[in-house]
């Protein structure tokens, strides 16, 4: 069964300068590559497409009359380009604080124990190398430069814990001889 795969081109970024609004600027990646190409699979897709439909909806509601004007990238059907994370009445960059904020009520939502956005860093990583995912295919598809930062984004899973901590009891009972108890 093949699964749906499309490619993710990322050329842009946005920063934010200092603590004024507006004080942004679009830059190239931070390793100066021309552009990234990071695969992604269905599920993201899907996630992508619905994040489209709404973004065209928010496009719509801000050229109606006494809303502020859409400055975003004119969205057209069939060219899906511009930013993902954009503010819903005029279309430019989301500010990270922003990102932040709507990523809590989502992360709520969901029951999840990620307290920021970049987490999310943390938790790509540990999934893809948990996954079985080569640390040289994890670390190109992180955009790390330093492998050992893989280290560094690779948190433990619960479950990792749990199996480690069955393991070391399995291990002490045969060491101290005490039989399983079967609990």
């Amino acid at each position: 069964m093949d699964a749906e795969l499309a490619w993710l081109v990322v050329r842009r970024r946005v920063s934010y300068l200092g603590q004024g609004v507006g004080r942004q600027e679009q830059e190239g990646l931070k390793n100066e590559d021309a552009e990234k190409r990071v695969p992604v699979g269905g599920l993201v897709l899907d996630a992508l497409r619905r994040r489209w439909v709404h973004q065209v909806a928010q496009r719509r509601a801000a050229s109606e009359p006494g809303h502020r004007q859409w400055r975003g990238p004119e969205y057209q059907p069939d060219t899906r380009s511009g930013f993902i994370f954009t503010n819903p009445s005029d279309g430019k960059p989301m500010n990270p604080r922003s990102a932040d904020k709507a990523f809590a009520a989502i992360r709520d939502r969901a029951g999840l124990d990620i307290e920021r956005f970049h987490a999310l860093r943390h938790a790509f990583t540990t999934l893809l190398r948990s996954s079985g995912t080569r640390d040289r295919v994890a670390q190109t598809l992180t955009g790390h430069r330093d492998p050992a930062m893989l280290d560094y984004y690779d948190d433990p899973m619960e479950s990792e814990k749990v199996a480690a901590a069955q393991r070391l009891d399995a291990r002490l009972r045969e060491l101290l001889g005490t039989p399983d108890d079967g609990k």
